[in-house]
């Protein structure tokens, strides 16, 4: 099978030390013939755009593309855009991936008939490796119940662990406008333009928590992007699930809760002192009562964790109690 069935697309910048790790993930896969590999270089200023061109001048399989910095979400819209396969897997360039990974997902999705297919996760912090499975056991769901299990926190909500049909991708894209969240808002206006999503058990993907990382820095008002995909989740929620607008909101909580803890964390009260004051009136008067009914464990713990003390919330985020984040 030597046609190009798969385009997997990583965004890179200033990754000259995790990248070529990254790209032999995927040059080692089991169906490589039936791979292409988009790697977007968006203005690196380390010696990244030497590595990935000297990769792609030794594997044909590496196609590199040079744009000016303008973020993760342009950097893969201009993947997408370059991909010749049917199907489209993103990888960050600081991670790796198992060589089966994308034989089972490719096998799923064409038996299956699926639109999107969901895998668990590995986050690997130094020596430690946590797993986050998707589901114990293989599963097909509608797409309302995928839309709930990602309102309620049942479902990761990062693009790295997903496996897309181009011909639906392609008219979603991600928002240029976001600097954090884009994968939300992009997951939850894809899932709408799905019938069908298998969620498999194995877990696969590699994610490389990486201390130096942004969201591992201080607050900005790039933060806040969080707050604006949440809004805009709601709103198509409202439109096209109303139903499950009470899951809804207790995301936007859950994100609220998020943003709180990390203002905590970070010391930044002084600069943010109108917002963090707001965002904390609006999370004390949310009823634990409804995060109870309509959102995963893991939320509901997040809310009475931050009701009580913001900062021991960020402080549990950190160490992946919690959450887990770049």
């Amino acid at each position: 099978m030597n046609e190009i069935e798969i385009s997997v697309v990583i965004p890179a910048y200033n990754c000259e030390k995790t990248i070529k790790q990254c790209i032999n993930s995927i040059t080692n896969q089991t169906i490589i013939d039936c791979i292409e590999i988009i790697v977007v270089d968006d203005g690196s200023t380390d010696n990244t755009s030497r590595i990935l061109d000297d990769e792609s001048e030794k594997n044909g399989k590496i196609h590199v593309y040079h744009k000016k910095n303008e973020g993760v979400s342009a950097a893969r819209n201009y993947g997408i855009e370059k991909s010749r396969g049917a199907y489209i897997g993103f990888v960050d360039a600081d991670d790796w991936i198992a060589e089966q990974y994308y034989e089972i997902l490719y096998q799923k999705i064409k038996s299956e008939s699926a639109d999107m297919i969901c895998s668990g996760i590995f986050i690997d912090e130094g020596l430690a490796r946590i797993e986050r499975k998707a589901t114990d056991i293989d599963i097909n769901v509608s797409q309302e119940e995928a839309v709930r299990m990602f309102l309620s926190g049942e479902m990761e909500a990062g693009v790295q662990s997903k496996f897309f049909k181009k011909s639906i991708a392609k008219n979603i894209l991600f928002d240029t406008s976001l600097k954090y969240s884009e994968d939300r808002l992009f997951l939850v206006k894809y899932m709408m333009e799905c019938v069908r999503i298998s969620i498999i058990s194995g877990t696969y993907y590699h994610y490389v928590q990486n201390q130096d990382s942004a969201m591992h820095q201080v607050i900005s008002e790039r933060n806040f992007d969080d707050l604006k995909a949440s809004a805009s989740i709601m709103e198509i929620v409202k439109v096209m699930k109303p139903n499950l607008v009470l899951y809804a909101e207790c995301m936007d909580i859950n994100v609220k809760c998020r943003l709180v803890s990390d203002i905590a964390v970070s010391g930044m009260y002084r600069q943010y002192e109108s917002i963090y004051k707001k965002l904390k009136q609006d999370i004390k008067s949310f009823p634990l009562s409804k995060s109870a009914k309509f959102s995963s464990k893991k939320h509901y713990l997040a809310l009475l964790i931050t009701k009580i003390n913001p900062m021991l919330a960020g402080k549990l985020r950190s160490n992946n109690l919690i959450r887990f984040g770049k």
